[in-house]
């Protein structure tokens, strides 16, 4: 079976437009395609509702074969006092303050995927997948999706597929600028795609605007992206690798 690469460029908004077709110019060349995780909301002092060249754009991009994902309302940490202070503590302290969902209990959680929904909905798209900021949501969260016909969610290790109540164990590489750890992280994830290219392994790569103030992180993704075109990987969607999925025992987990 030819592996398969997902390539994810995370918070597409109109406040990281520039960031994005920058991301998704690098896939193209590659002849890649990319699931695209919009922020609908008011994000960095920009609102997908004021800006419907944003939108236009987008439409272009799925017209040439990329998928637009859900990815939160507004991107940014909710209070949910009826979640563990823990669990809080560890969603600031892994997202920066990023992780929407990963404490919302599911009433809030359904309060905001209807704000998403809906915006994404006056401006013509459907989107069959949600991943969470941060990729972080309370497991209770899948039910609420279920509710809104999502087909699947991801985590940074596994994709689940909501309707099929399967999880695969599929991990995505992810930089992480403005560290210490910057390039040595960046080296790490160099070495990690080379092996899982060698060993024929499906991966996901996820791409964030920030990672581009960084000049190693473009190169290492760059590198990256070159190393499994190299080796035959298919490049797919979200919504596509569930199709390629089914039915495939290995990396399964019910």
């Amino acid at each position: 079976m030819t592996p398969t690469v997902v390539v994810s460029i995370h918070d597409v908004a109109p406040a990281t437009v520039d960031a994005s077709k920058r991301w998704l110019e690098m896939t193209e060349r590659h002849g890649m395609v990319a699931s695209l995780l919009v922020i609908p909301g008011e994000w960095r002092g920009h609102s997908m509702s004021n800006e419907p060249e944003f939108a236009e754009w987008l439409h272009r991009a799925t017209a040439r074969g990329h998928e637009v994902v859900l990815h939160g309302w507004e991107h940014r940490a909710v209070h949910d006092p009826s979640t563990s202070l823990m669990r809080r503590a560890h969603a600031h302290l892994r997202a920066r303050g990023c992780a929407e969902f990963a404490a919302l209990q599911p009433n809030a959680a359904r309060h905001l995927l209807q704000l998403g929904m809906g915006t994404l909905a006056r401006h013509g798209f459907r989107p069959e997948g949600f991943v969470p900021p941060g990729w972080m949501a309370l497991r209770s969260t899948d039910e609420v999706l279920r509710e809104f016909g999502f087909a699947y969610t991801t985590t940074q290790w596994e994709v689940r597929d909501l309707r099929a109540g399967v999880s695969y164990r599929i991990p995505s590489t992810s930089q992480r600028p403005g560290s210490v750890f910057t390039t040595p992280a960046a080296r790490a994830m160099v070495i990690t795609t080379r092996r899982f290219a060698q060993q024929r392994r499906p991966i996901r790569i996820a791409l964030h605007p920030d990672d581009l103030r960084h000049p190693v992180l473009y190169e290492s993704t760059e590198t990256m992206l070159s190393a499994l075109s190299e080796a035959g990987f298919r490049s797919v969607t979200y919504a596509t690798l569930r199709g390629t999925l089914k039915g495939r025992p290995e990396g399964a987990m019910a």
